[in-house]
C-alpha cells in the first residue's frame, strides 16, 4: 500500500495581491488572514504601505508582478498619486497589458474619474480587474466594453471578491456597470489555496505517490486553475475530492486535449502530465504563453526536449508523446512556472537534474521544492 503524504496547497498569491488592494482601499482596516510569504504577494503587500504615505509622486516597486503592475495602475490614477511603476526580472520584457487610452478616457487631469472606456482584453484580463477595483470609488458611474475577453474565470473571481468587501457591479455580453461613489467595507478575509501551485503537486501525486492536498475549496473556488480536476480525471486518474482537500493516486494514465485559453497557469504542469501518458496529449490555446514570465511555448518545448520529451509547437498548440525521460541540466527561463514543471517531469527517473534558476519558483510558491521531496521521499 502506497503512503500518502500529505501537503497543505500554498495560498493563492492572485486572489491575495487582490484582496491586498481591496483592504487598502477599506482603509486597512481589516485582516487577511493566510497571506502567501510568496515574493509576488511580498512585492504587493510592501508597496501598498508605501502607497499609503504618498503625496503626490511616488515609485512603487512591483517586482516581477505583473497582476499588481496591472491592478495598481487605476488605483494610483484613482487616488491622483503620479506613480512611477518599476519592474524587475522579465516583466520588463513583457506587455504592459495595461491600455493607456482606455485610462485616458476615464480619467481628467491623470485623476480616474469614471466614465464610458472600450479595452481590448486579448492579451490579459488583470488589468480589467485593476478598473472594476478602482472605479467604484471614483465619483461618476462607469460603463466598460470588453473586446477578446480571456480568462474569463479570473474575473469572476474579482467580482467575486468584490462583492465580499460590499461593492456591486452588473456585467451583460462583456459590458460592466460600475457605480461610482461606493466604499469597501473593512472585513476578515481568508486566502484560500492556489491550484495553480497546487496543479504541480497534483500531477506528482498521479505519477508518482498518493497524494492529499488541503486547503483547495474545488466546489466553491472560481479559479480556473481548478480545471486540472477534469484533466487528471479524462487521463484516468483516481482522485477524491472533499470540502476542503483533493486525494489522488497514481495510475496508468491516458492521453488528453485540452484548451489552456482560460488558465494558461496549466500549460506548464500539464506537460510534466503529459509525458507520463501513454500516447500523444495536446494543449491547445497555448498563443498567450508568449506572454509570460517567458515564452512558455518555446521554453517547455526546448528545456522538455532535453529531457528526452518527444514534444513540438505547432501553431497555437503543444503536442507531447509520452516518453522515457533521462537526466539532463536544463533551464528554467528565469519562470516559476518552468521550474515546478521540469521538476515534476522528472520524479520518476534514477539520476539528477539541474534546473538553473530553479529558484525562481519563490516567486508563487516557496516551499515547492519541500513538497516535491516529500513526494519522491516517502
Amino acid at each position: 500500500m502506497l503512503t500518502q503524504v500529505v501537503i497543505k496547497a500554498p495560498a493563492s498569491k492572485s486572489l491575495a495581491i487582490r484582496a491586498a488592494v481591496c483592504n487598502f482601499l477599506s482603509g486597512n482596516k481589516g485582516r487577511i488572514f493566510n497571506y502567501p510569504l510568496c515574493e509576488d504577494a511580498m512585492n504587493a503587500k510592501y508597496a501598498l504601505r508605501i502607497l499609503e504615505y504618498a503625496k503626490d509622486s511616488i515609485e512603487l516597486d512591483c517586482g516581477e508582478s505583473a497582476l499588481f503592475m496591472r491592478i495598481i495602475s487605476p488605483v494610483c490614477s484613482l487616488l491622483g498619486v503620479d506613480a512611477t511603476l518599476k519592474t524587475s526580472g522579465t516583466l520588463s520584457k513583457r506587455p504592459s497589458g495595461i491600455d493607456a487610452e482606455c485610462l485616458k478616457r476615464l480619467s481628467v487631469n491623470g485623476k480616474l474619474v469614471g466614465g464610458n472606456a472600450e479595452l481590448d482584453a486579448s492579451i490579459t484580463s488583470q488589468f480589467l480587474s485593476g478598473l472594476l477595483i478602482a472605479l467604484p470609488l471614483a465619483k461618476n458611474n462607469s460603463q466598460i466594453r470588453v473586446t477578446n475577453l480571456k480568462s474569463r474565470p479570473y474575473i469572476d473571481a474579482t467580482i467575486r471578491l468584490l462583492n465580499d468587501y460590499g461593492i456591486k457591479i452588473s456585467e451583460e455580453n462583456n459590458v460592466f456597470l460600475i457605480k461610482g461613489k461606493q466604499s469597501y467595507n473593512a472585513i476578515d478575509y481568508t486566502v484560500e489555496g492556489d491550484f495553480s501551485g497546487a496543479s504541480a503537486i497534483l500531477v506528482a501525486g498521479a505519477v508518482k505517490r498518493q497524494v492529499r492536498v488541503e486547503d483547495l475549496y474545488y466546489k466553491n473556488s472560481l479559479q480556473p486553475e481548478k480545471a486540472i480536476v477534469n484533466v487528471l480525471k479524462s487521463c484516468g486518474a483516481e482522485l477524491k475530492i472533499a470540502d476542503n482537500y483533493i486525494d489522488i493516486k497514481p495510475k496508468q494514465l491516458n492521453p488528453f486535449d485540452f484548451d489552456v485559453s482560460d488558465n494558461p497557469d496549466l500549460a506548464s504542469p500539464l506537460c510534466a502530465l503529459a509525458v507520463h501518458c501513454k500516447g500523444k496529449s495536446i494543449l491547445r490555446g497555448t498563443q498567450r504563453l508568449r506572454y509570460k514570465e517567458s515564452d512558455r511555448a518555446l521554453a517547455l518545448s526546448k528545456e522538455f526536449s532535453k529531457l528526452g520529451a518527444d514534444i513540438k509547437v505547432v501553431d497555437d498548440r503543444i503536442e507531447i508523446v509520452g516518453a522515457e525521460l533521462k537526466s539532463a541540466k536544463v533551464s528554467s527561463h528565469d519562470d516559476h512556472r518552468i521550474a515546478m514543471s521540469l521538476a515534476v517531469a522528472g520524479i520518476n527517473f534514477e539520476g539528477p537534474i539541474f534546473i538553473e534558476g530553479a529558484e525562481r519558483v519563490k516567486k508563487s510558491y516557496p516551499d515547492f521544492f519541500n513538497d516535491l521531496d516529500k513526494i519522491k521521499k516517502a
